[in-house]
């Protein structure tokens, strides 16, 4: 059986992408995934009448990648807030 290798996001990317998620990109519409689901759209509705659905789309989805090996549970927020985004706002 061959195992297959995965290349790597190059370190100047990842420390780009973590430094954008640091500067708290959607805390400052009040999302936090400790929230109920209620108040997380609502959050999540405030950020994409800011910006637009596309990019807080991106934003859950890389919350999403950097929570997978550490947290289970904020993973499954993260996808049930990408398909909300999908659903509502047709991304």
């Amino acid at each position: 059986m061959e195992v297959r290798k995965t290349a790597k996001m190059p370190k100047a990317t990842q420390k780009r992408i973590h430094a954008n998620l640091r500067k708290g990109q959607l805390e400052k519409y009040g999302y936090a995934m400790h929230l109920p689901d209620e108040e997380r759209h609502e959050a999540l509705k405030r950020a994409i009448a800011a910006t637009n659905p596309t990019q807080v789309f991106r934003e859950i989805n890389l919350l999403e990648v950097f929570n997978r090996n550490n947290h289970p549970d904020l993973v499954q927020i993260a996808i049930k807030d990408k398909e909300w985004i999908a659903k509502n706002y047709g991304v």
